[in-house]
Formats: C-alpha cells, sequence, structure tokens
C-alpha cells in the first residue's frame, strides 16, 4: 500500500541536524545556486532526478530510497524550469516523463521508479499527476507547444477514467491491480489543475467543484486542516501529530482557490515569528512542538503560502531562515544544496521546494 510521501519526508527528517554555528550570510549564495546543485549531484546517468544523494542498499516498495526517482520530482523541476523559461531543459524532461513515468496504456504516472527508470512501483500519486497536468497546461499556455496539452490530455483524461470512488478522486491508483484507494489528502488537491482540465474539456464544472468542495468545507480543529478525507465514510480525519508539510502544502492549494485560511496563517506566522522557526510537527491539542528539526521544504511551501495570502514580510523572513539550510560556500562541494542529512545527503524534496520559493520572491523582486 502506498503510504504518504509527504509524510515520509518529515519522517526522514527526523534524523537532520543542528545548525550549531552555521550562520550563513545571503549575499553567499548567488541566485539559483540550488540549480546547479541538482543537476551536478541529484540527477541519474539517464537525466531522472534521484531522491537521495547518497545510494541505498535496500529497498522499499512503500518509500523512496536512495537515487530511486519520484514522479513528485519531476513535476516541480518541470515547474522551476517553466517559470524560469528553460524550454530545452523543459522538453528533455518531458522526454523523460514519457518513456519512464508514463504508463503506455492507462497513461498515468508510476510514482517511483528504479535509477534506471525500471518500474518498481504499481501506483501513481494523484498530487504528482495533477501537477504535472498544470505545468503541462501552463507550457502549452505559454510557449504555444501542441505535445504540451497533448501529453496533459492523456494524464488528465487517465485520472478522470480511473482516478474516482464515488466521484472523488483518490490519493491512488493501482495502474497494475486495477484498484483505487478509499481516502484524498487534502494536499493533493490540485484547485489549478483541476479548472484546467475543465477548461480543456476533460471534465465538467460539476465534477471539478465536487473536488474543490472537500478541500473548501474542510473543517479546523485547534486551527489545523484534516489530514484526510475517507470517500466511503464522508468524513474528515486528523492527524493527532501535525505534519506541517501537510499543513502548509494544503493551505497553498486552498489559498489559491481564493481560500487562504487565514487561522492557520496567522498561527504560523506568530510562531515563527515568535521563536525564529517552524518545526515539523506540532501536537494537535497543545500546538506544541513535537520534534526539534526544521525543513527546508516546509520553509519553502510556506514561503510560497504566505505570498499567496499576502504575508510578504514574513515570506522574506523566512527565506533568510531557511537559506540557513544551504551550503553557501561556492567553494563547496555541494554548493547551494540543502545537505541536512547524515553525510552530506539531502532529499531532492528539501531542494525543490526551496528553489521554487526562492524563484518567486526573485519574481516579485522581494530579494
Amino acid at each position: 500500500m502506498l503510504r504518504d510521501k509527504l509524510v515520509k519526508v518529515g519522517v526522514c527528517l527526523t534524523l537532520l541536524f543542528s545548525l550549531s554555528g552555521a550562520a550563513f550570510s545571503t549575499s553567499q549564495a548567488s541566485t539559483y545556486a540550488t540549480e546547479g546543485f541538482i543537476n551536478k549531484h541529484m540527477t541519474n546517468q539517464n537525466g531522472t532526478l534521484a531522491t537521495y544523494r547518497l545510494p541505498s542498499t535496500t529497498a522499499d516498495p512503500n518509500y523512496a530510497l536512495g537515487r530511486e526517482t519520484l514522479s513528485e520530482s519531476i513535476g516541480l523541476w518541470m515547474e522551476y524550469l517553466l517559470v524560469q523559461g528553460k524550454q530545452t531543459e523543459f522538453n528533455q524532461q518531458l522526454q523523460l516523463l514519457n518513456r519512464y513515468y508514463k504508463d503506455s496504456t492507462k497513461h498515468l504516472l508510476y510514482w517511483k521508479l528504479a535509477a534506471d527508470g525500471t518500474k518498481n512501483s504499481a501506483t501513481n500519486a494523484l498530487i504528482d499527476d495533477l501537477k504535472v497536468v498544470e505545468v503541462l497546461y501552463r507550457a502549452h499556455e505559454k510557449w504555444g507547444t501542441t505535445s504540451y496539452k497533448q501529453t496533459a490530455d492523456q494524464i488528465a483524461r487517465g485520472l478522470a477514467q480511473y482516478q474516482k470512488r464515488q466521484g472523488i478522486y483518490s490519493d491512488y491508483y493501482d495502474i497494475v491491480n486495477g484498484w483505487v484507494g478509499n481516502q484524498v489528502t487534502l494536499s493533493y488537491l490540485n484547485p489549478y489543475a483541476f479548472n484546467k482540465m475543465v477548461q480543456y474539456g476533460i471534465i465538467s464544472k460539476a465534477e471539478a467543484d465536487r473536488q474543490l468542495v472537500v478541500a473548501k468545507n474542510a473543517p479546523s480543529k485547534n486551527g489545523f486542516l484534516p489530514k484526510r478525507y475517507i470517500i466511503s465514510q464522508n468524513a474528515y480525519r486528523y492527524d493527532t501529530r501535525i505534519n506541517m508539510i501537510d499543513q502548509s502544502y494544503a493551505a497553498l492549494q486552498l489559498s489559491r482557490h481564493g481560500v487562504p485560511k487565514t487561522e492557520l496563517a496567522n498561527w504560523i506566522e506568530a510562531e515563527f515569528l515568535r521563536y525564529g522557526k517552524l518545526y515539523g510537527q506540532y501536537d494537535l491539542n497543545t500546538k506544541k512542538p513535537l520534534v526539534n528539526y526544521e525543513s527546508p521544504a516546509l520553509y519553502g511551501i510556506t514561503i510560497l503560502y504566505f505570498l499567496e495570502v499576502g504575508k510578504t514580510d514574513t515570506a522574506v523572513k523566512m527565506y533568510k531562515r531557511m537559506i540557513q539550510f544551504r551550503e553557501n560556500n561556492a567553494s563547496n562541494t555541494y554548493y547551494g544544496g540543502y545537505v541536512t542529512l547524515q553525510n552530506n545527503d539531502t532529499h531532492m524534496f528539501d531542494n525543490l521546494f526551496p528553489l521554487l520559493a526562492e524563484t518567486e520572491l526573485v519574481n516579485r523582486n522581494l530579494i
């Protein structure tokens, strides 16, 4: 069974680090140094993006380890290349997407592959497929290339045909065995992608609205969003250990649909301004931190969320905190990377979202 990848990132980060003596200057690292780090250290021989810098000698069907590659990574990387206007590199990623990740019959994306592109999972992940659909439609509108829309249409039709249970899109679909899950994680729902699927005639507006209502109607508990919606029970479920990547990602998705979740944003801002950091997990009831680690990915996602809801000054302050986790010395081997794990290891998620956040801040002339 496919487990939640967003939580896995948080779990992996429990091995993290301390920042003792790691006070870096913002000016020490050039803009987008992380892009160079990814190209140099996080790219497999076939061009796919590795999940970790270091290889792994073990395998687990439920987790991406070592140099295995994720559909999550290619979607976020294509988004970065799109925003930067790097069409040649974007086209190279699209070729990889079609060659390795996309199922030739159902056109859904396998959520993880071996480093050489061999399929070693049976399922897709809704959040990743929707991100790729979103980015391809945006690329088609920016550059006018027909193949982008054609691929987006294929994946979107696959989602519309296979991914639903009782009219609600599920977290995952077992491509090999034809089985659809019974829950949707709130952060997986991508309003932009659903709206584009309506615009291009893949689904009806009523079907898109049905998905967005699930997210918009989610009741907060002590200011936190529920983790998931159980489709067969028409019920929301909350984790007692609140994973903040989930919270900020779900809130980011909602804010892009005009639902800012102000209570959550205000609490996150107050917590960060009071302590100068945002921890990876908090207690649902007491709202006290349960861990002492921070996450570059969490800062990146929350920066994007805060920019959406107008908390610009705090977003910039978070950026300054975030880049303290980055290698900012240009003479260092891992310059530009968020190498926060043991033995200078890192997770791709912890590089892509900081890179996307940095890009948005630069584009808004905030840094």
